[in-house]
């Protein structure tokens, strides 16, 4: 699949009601100006609620005798599908096909906006758990596949618009449950095209579970609004931590599900968040990402400035002005800058290569979204690249293992215990900050024999040639030995041991000023020193792909940068052969 440069497509002059104030024209002018400005994917909505307009005839007793369409006919095919918003569908997609733009269409798009899109006939209904619901879904689904399968311009089904909005879920089995049916009723209309899951605020503690989107989706997505993210809204936008978000949790999602990630929706918020010129440097820095990580595309949210009179925009402010036009069709300055970027990437070739220099293991009783994020953080600070694994599965053969904020009785199996044991012994290495956990073999281990030990505690420590200070859930003491970073030599391996957990506390100040990437180039430094370009501004990334001989270097700041003789525009990056 090419890399898919596009956005989230609500016609311009209706929005969310496109289907029902059909406008063929505006349409095609929708599609004529993204296409000539270098889109090539767009996500659609076929509105469910348009689309399937279903509602129950009662009997006496408030017994439903039969449904019809909500015009009181009988309905022209068996899932009560509208035929006239079917023939519109098709329009948008041989519109999108005479353009050479590909669509991900999101099936049951019943939450849209701050507002449900439910068909009259499940109105009230539990939509994940009711029979009722589970019929009509998946007849929504069957219907729509069936009849539109045929068509070139559909590249992959997507589950639906941020479906784990639509209803309260109880359960993580619900949450599976529920993506399970819909995918297979997608698989079994249309076994050849991709399911893409479209559920975002994902976790390893959340009913809804990156492994259960992972075993019934081909692709997942993040939607990394730093507006919205938990973590990610305490800095400015072009803030080092700020910009490293997207990339984060997309990481956070690929590694974790052993699948790809697309970043499916993303965007600023709009003017009361901040200006179109530093919407436009926040999308250029992200554009970068999705390409430098290899990423299946880059989808904005949205395409078009939405109608303030029309529902849901007439309450809901926060989605009025976010289109990378406005609704004459006028390009934004971040619009411009998209046009800019795709026709820089358009001929350079994917990054399929990139050097992991650690793998991060993600244990229990933590925030693992929190975790992954500031390892991140702190890893492109100091200039390494990381990958994730839950502590609960076979851990990944890998030179370097980070361990971060362990916490409580129970945050390593055993079985991953021993594995990484095991892996240091025959000469990996190994990273550990603690958080009040407990490991058994400790001594073992770390070689710190333990006194006593006690509550919260401050300790200072030098590391990478900088005196830092650091904050601790739990002091241990030990036997002539200061708290602070420990290093120790296991088999023909070493392990780092720190007494605090930089990666816990990370955000809780700015982490632009945060002297904590130096704990990293202190034990990584090997690692970094292995790089054919080298870098110790915090503020500037390096990415390095061996195989193909080349070095990506991200600059996160306003200032103009330059590395090893290459100049680096602000909130830029620049692609060096090595």
């Amino acid at each position: 699949m090419a890399f898919l440069i596009g956005c989230n497509y609500w016609a311009s002059n209706a929005g969310c009601n496109m289907w029902h104030h059909w406008d063929e024209n505006a349409l095609r002018e929708d599609l004529a100006r993204l296409a000539k400005d270098g889109m090539n994917c767009l996500r659609v909505f076929p509105v469910w609620s348009d689309f399937q307009p279903a509602v129950p005839i009662y009997g006496g007793g408030g017994v439903i005798r039969e449904y019809r369409m909500a015009d009181g006919t009988l309905p022209q095919n068996p899932w009560y599908l509208d035929e006239e918003m079917l023939r519109r569908f098709e329009v948008l997609c041989d519109t999108a096909s005479e353009h050479g733009m590909k669509l991900i269409v999101g099936l049951l798009t019943g939450w849209m906006s701050g507002r449900l899109y439910v068909p009259a006939v499940l109105n009230g209904v539990n939509l994940r758990t009711d029979p009722r619901a589970l019929l009509w879904e998946q007849r929504f689904i069957e219907g729509f596949v069936t009849r539109l399968k045929h068509h070139p311009a559909i590249i992959a089904w997507d589950h639906g618009n941020e479906c784990n909005c639509m209803w309260q879920t109880a359960t993580r089995d619900e949450a599976a449950a529920w993506t399970a049916a819909m995918t297979n009723a997608i698989r079994a209309a249309d076994p050849a095209r991709p399911v893409i899951s479209g559920i975002h605020d994902l976790s390893l503690e959340s009913v809804w579970h990156v492994d259960d989107q992972a075993a019934y989706s081909d692709m997942l997505v993040t939607h990394p609004y730093p507006f919205w993210v938990r973590h990610a809204d305490r800095h400015p936008l072009l803030s080092v931590k700020t910009l490293v978000h997207a990339a984060a949790q997309t990481a956070f999602y690929a590694d974790l599900a052993g699948k790809p990630c697309l970043v499916e929706e993303i965007g600023t918020m709009g003017p009361m968040v901040c200006s179109d010129e530093t919407a436009a440097a926040f999308l250029r820095i992200n554009m970068w990402h999705a390409h430098i990580f290899d990423r299946p595309g880059f989808l904005w949210w949205t395409a078009f400035d939405q109608p303030f009179g029309e529902p849901p925009y007439e309450d809901f402010a926060a989605e009025r002005e976010l289109g990378l036009y406005s609704a004459t069709r006028q390009p934004k300055a971040f619009m411009k800058e998209m046009t800019a970027m795709a026709e820089r990437l358009k001929d350079l070739p994917r990054c399929t290569d990139r050097k992991i220099d650690a793998v991060c293991i993600l244990p229990r009783n933590a925030d693992s979204w929190k975790l992954a994020f500031a390892v991140t953080m702190l890893a492109m600070q100091a200039g390494i690249s990381v990958q994730f694994t839950d502590c609960i599965k076979t851990l990944p053969d890998a030179s370097a293992y980070i361990l971060p904020a362990l916490a409580g009785t129970d945050a390593l199996p055993k079985r991953t215990y021993e594995a990484l044991k095991e892996r240091v012994a025959n000469g990996a290495k190994l990273y550990l900050s603690l958080c009040g956990g407990m490991l058994s073999e400790f001594e073992e281990l770390t070689g710190l024999c333990i006194e006593d030990s006690a509550g919260g505690f401050t300790c200072r420590l030098d590391a990478d040639g900088v005196t830092l200070e650091g904050h601790g859930e739990r002091q241990l003491f030990y036997r002539d030995t200061p708290n602070g970073l420990h290093c120790h030599a296991y088999g023909k391996g070493v392990v780092y041991t720190l007494d605090f957990s930089p990666e816990q506390h990370l955000f809780d100040t700015d982490p632009e000023t945060s002297p904590y990437y130096h704990i990293y180039r202190e034990v990584f430094r090997e690692e970094i020193a292995a790089y054919p370009v080298q870098c110790d501004d915090p503020a500037v990334g390096v990415v390095w792909h061996p195989v193909s001989g080349r070095c990506h270097l991200i600059n996160y700041s306003g200032c103009e940068k330059t590395v090893a003789g290459q100049t680096i525009p602000p909130f830029d990056a620049v692609e060096v052969s090595v």
